[in-house]
């Protein structure tokens, strides 16, 4: 069923479908000219402005590769991963290779509207697959899709909405990338004392720091805690922790069924999973909100407890520095796919700290305020996209109707 006014068609019908080549890898004057070439790499639902790879006239000339206008949308028909499904839209005339379907619309049909159709049918257009071999897309299956054609204006109209929301996206993302690029300064001058924060007299501090081992401001793998009175603890998995050293989720377990055999730790601990890949990876994660205050998880994880001479906040940044992860992963012990950071290599390590622990809950809370607002930046994203995604359900399937001249389309 389509809206009134709207009717069913197929790619096939309101485009031209043709796809790529490859000019021979052997010859080295079809490489490196001037002429973009498409990979399904790059297919990755964006406007494709460069390419990493460029062949030349005569590699166009001698090959089953065509140049395609600007405005052709591409559809990823095999590679890797998610790859098959994925479309793009070319912003430069480019060549392809044969891995991609090159859709170049007739006239009247507007270009973003089915780009953005075809977007919102990813997971639908890779279930067309073919069920043998490699599950791949073909230009049958590509041509065979069915898609609803709305009036021109009508389709123009709703382009213009849903590119409304994907410059709003595309400038969250960059806000995101802006902030973690700073966070990520920012821990290398404040962690390392290149920059020196004021106190809270407004002086800045002076204070020296000092080189000590990682033993000595503070406890690894320490004891566990005795029984809560009602038997509830939080249970934490490698997998409920994130790359960027984030809690992710926890559940509630009985203290006698887990305190026996996996890692204890409690409320202000720091986690840093000990095994590859996952230290080199960056998991890990600051511990609070447990039941009880108590926790207990993986036995890949090794636990770092403040001390007197230690906020918890800053051992918590320091494990998440390059340096902490390049040196551990450095000094790895074991077998191959089974290495991981030992305790001893963990209470030798050398880190230099402030001395003054006022100082190191300063550089903490700037860095946790930095983290709050990536936080905040990548609920923002993810709002924005689940409600582009509703929006995207509604406006190009006609179960909600714009305004076209002032004019509700009925």
């Amino acid at each position: 069923m389509v809206p009134n006014g709207w009717k069913l068609s197929t790619i096939e019908e309101i485009a031209n479908v043709s796809s790529g080549g490859t000019p021979s890898r052997k010859n080295d004057t079809y490489w490196n000219g001037n002429i973009p070439w498409v990979t399904t790499a790059e297919v990755q639902f964006k406007v494709i402005k460069d390419t990493s790879e460029k062949i030349t006239e005569e590699g166009l000339a001698n090959s089953s590769a065509k140049l395609f206008p600007v405005d052709t949308i591409l559809m990823a028909m095999y590679g890797q991963g998610k790859t098959r499904g994925q479309v793009a839209k070319l912003g430069i005339e480019a060549s392809t290779n044969q891995a991609c379907a090159a859709i170049v619309l007739h006239p009247d049909y507007e270009v973003d509207y089915y780009y953005q159709f075809l977007v919102s049918q990813y997971e639908n257009i890779r279930e067309m697959a073919n069920s043998g071999g490699q599950e791949n897309l073909s230009g049958g299956i590509v041509k065979s899709i069915q898609v609803p054609v709305p009036p021109l204006p009508e389709q123009k109209k709703i382009a213009q909405i849903l590119s409304a929301w994907d410059k709003t996206i595309t400038t969250t993302e960059q806000l995101l990338a802006n902030s973690q690029q700073q966070k990520k300064a920012l821990m290398q001058q404040l962690l390392t004392g290149k920059k020196r924060l004021l106190d809270k007299n407004g002086v800045r501090f002076s204070g020296e720091w000092r080189e000590v081992s990682l033993s000595d401001i503070c406890q690894i793998n320490p004891r566990k805690s005795p029984a809560p009175k009602d038997g509830k603890v939080s249970f934490i998995a490698m997998e409920s922790v994130s790359e960027d050293a984030k809690l992710l989720s926890s559940s509630v377990r009985e203290y006698d069924d887990v305190s026996k055999g996996f890692t204890s730790f409690a409320d202000g601990d720091v986690l840093v999973a000990k095994i590859t890949p996952c230290f080199e990876n960056g998991k890990g994660a600051y511990i609070e909100q447990m039941r009880n205050g108590i926790g207990f998880g993986s036995t890949e994880f090794h636990v770092l407890r403040s001390g007197a001479k230690s906020d918890s906040k800053y051992l918590y940044y320091l494990t998440n520095i390059s340096e902490f992860r390049v040196r551990g992963e450095a000094n790895m012990q074991g077998s191959a796919g089974q290495k991981r950071v030992t305790t001893d290599y963990l209470k030798s390590l050398k880190v230099t700290v402030p001395e003054e622990l006022s100082e190191q809950k300063k550089i903490a809370s700037i860095l946790s305020t930095a983290d709050q607002e990536i936080t905040a930046l990548k609920q923002q994203l993810d709002t924005l996209k689940q409600e582009k995604k509703a929006l995207m359900q509604q406006l190009l399937t006609g179960k909600r109707r714009v305004k076209v001249d002032d004019k509700e389309v009925a």
